[in-house]
């Protein structure tokens, strides 16, 4: 349902509070567009498999990162994964996060053990330059290497491996010098139920700042504010997109197998092969296509139906 985006970027905003960050919707697009900050995309990519396809997923729909934290929600991911994300200066990919949509809200609608909205809390902690407590293990256990190696935190003790469900407080897997310390069991970066995560520690709110003010710096300008007109309400200034019924069943539904893609719809089709450089290349009205006898290269591929136009962007045909 429709609210669980407002109650997540109200979850956000709960557990970001103690860091001084607030999370907005932006109200005009990368074009300067009216927007609500939230759009809808009908592809093939209902199950998730982020070890190929993140890229071909984030190119569906990707507004410029240096203005933009680009929020990706999925039906479902391979490998039993809810979330993974990337720093904002990621140079291996593109940041932002990868959210399966039954982690999306905020206790209402949701089940345990992940129903606080606090999978996106962690995967933004990531885009803000955050490790994992248990990141290499029980390594940087010493003043002298605790921030470089490991998470490279000096305030959260290292654990030897990741926690689940909610474990003791007292649970110690590493030990450290001179004061040992149980494991932050407890932190937002660990991967316990979401009850029972509730905290940054001071130094990892202090990366997190001064990631933003360096990285981060033209995100969180006054001028994409301005620009932007960045808004804390979702549910008013989202209106009647909030209000559909998302994703609505789309009168087109398109396949691949191997080469070959398929396209259904309860209408007449006609559909368009554009490369990148904006130039047709192809164009049919049959029901499948193969891809074999194209170029190497990235495409879009346009198809008309009576419903409307369906754009497939990202696609390396």
């Amino acid at each position: 349902p429709a609210y669980r985006l407002g109650d997540q970027l109200r979850a956000l905003n709960r557990d970001y509070k103690a860091a001084a960050i607030q999370f907005y919707l932006p109200r005009y697009g990368p074009q300067g567009e009216p927007t609500c900050g939230m759009t809808w995309h009908v592809s093939p990519l209902a199950m998730h498999d982020w070890t190929t396809e993140e890229d071909t997923l984030k190119k569906l729909c990707l507004w410029p990162p240096d203005s933009f934290v680009n929020v990706w929600i999925v039906d479902q991911m391979v490998l039993n994964t809810i979330g993974y994300a990337r720093a904002l200066g990621d140079t291996a990919g593109i940041g932002g996060i990868v959210l399966v949509k039954s982690v999306v809200g905020n206790r209402a609608g949701l089940s345990s053990p992940f129903d606080w909205g606090r999978t996106a809390v962690h995967e933004m902690g990531h885009v803000f330059s955050l490790l994992h407590p248990f990141e290499g293990g029980c390594v940087g256990t010493t003043p002298q290497t605790c921030a470089t190696e490991g998470d490279e935190i000096c305030d959260t003790p290292p654990q030897r491996q990741p926690a689940f469900g909610c474990p003791a407080l007292t649970t110690n897997t590493c030990t450290e010098l001179p004061l040992d310390q149980p494991d932050p069991v407890d932190n937002f970066m660990g991967y316990v139920d979401d009850s029972c995560m509730v905290r940054f520690t001071p130094e990892q709110i202090l990366r997190m700042r001064l990631y933003l003010q360096g990285t981060g710096a033209a995100l969180i300008s006054p001028t994409n504010q301005q620009r932007r007109g960045w808004s804390s309400s979702p549910d008013s200034a989202c209106g009647g997109v909030l209000a559909l019924p998302k994703p609505a069943t789309p009168s087109l539904r398109f396949w691949r197998e191997g080469s070959l893609w398929h396209l259904e719809s309860p209408g007449p089709i006609r559909w368009e092969v554009w490369d990148a450089g904006g130039r047709k290349i192809t164009e049919g009205t049959e029901r499948s296509f193969d891809e074999q006898a194209l170029p190497v290269g990235l495409y879009v591929l346009r198809v008309h139906t009576p419903a409307g136009l369906y754009t497939i962007r990202g696609y390396r045909l």
